[in-house]
């Protein structure tokens, strides 16, 4: 039923919450390192257009991000916040938005940093990703709110995810041909270059949690999955 995988949380124990991309029911599912999946959480107050990203913030909310939109015709976007799925008292928001400069775009990079939900666009090759910043408990239920732009990443790649570590102070970033690690503390520190890169072509890799113990795992759409851990560890 985990046939597309879009998106990965960290869900604790060595599990991650996952979702499928579009095309499938609006769904969570719970899976462990070996891919088996101990849950499934349907989510019917949602709706699948193009789920495309997934994160988490502090306070144990998932966020399943709406954003996908190849052809960049959607007049509008949303993000959907979950609460509750560990104990099965699951309750969804939706948040809706748009650019601020009125264009539409496609995004697969969705990350919580504070209290602002941050959006990376998937730009052609050649072409530097956007960054766009929503506040993280706005409501939104009819109006679509404005997402700002706060600048541009140095990407040269389409960029397929992005995840936050508070812990480690970094943000990873997966593109087409590897991935980089931001290191930053502040909001207005966001857009500096990155301090490690690698790179790598793992098909199509569209999901980048950080584990429990520092490493990446990064895993695409066919089942694939490749651990890293940066300077400081070794990899696994």
């Amino acid at each position: 039923e985990l046939v597309e995988l879009s998106g990965l949380a960290p869900a604790g124990n060595g599990n991650y919450w996952a979702i499928n991309d579009s095309g499938h029911p609006p769904e969570l599912f719970l899976f462990d390192e070996s891919g088996h999946v101990h849950k499934k959480v349907p989510l019917p107050a949602a709706r699948n257009i193009d789920w495309e990203a997934r994160a988490a913030d502090g306070a144990g909310r998932l966020y399943v991000a709406d954003v996908g939109d190849n052809a960049a015709r959607r007049p509008n976007y949303q993000i959907y916040q979950i609460g509750g799925v560990e104990n099965d008292d699951v309750e969804v928001r939706r948040l809706q938005f748009r650019y601020d400069d009125g264009k539409a775009r496609n995004c697969e990079a969705v990350f919580v940093f504070g209290e602002r939900i941050i959006l990376i666009s998937k730009e052609r090759l050649g072409m530097h990703a956007a960054v766009f910043s929503l506040p993280l408990l706005a409501q939104a239920e009819k109006e679509p709110l404005l997402a700002e732009r706060i600048g541009t990443l140095p990407l040269s790649a389409p960029v397929t995810d992005a995840a936050y570590s508070k812990e480690r102070s970094e943000l990873a970033v997966l593109t087409y041909v590897g991935a980089l690690v931001f290191h930053f503390e502040k909001y207005e520190d966001l857009l500096d270059a990155p301090r490690h890169s690698f790179p790598g072509v793992f098909g199509q890799c569209e999901a980048l949690p950080y584990t429990e113990d520092g490493r990446l795992l990064i895993t695409n759409e066919s089942g694939g999955m490749w651990y890293y851990r940066f300077p400081g560890g070794t990899d696994a």
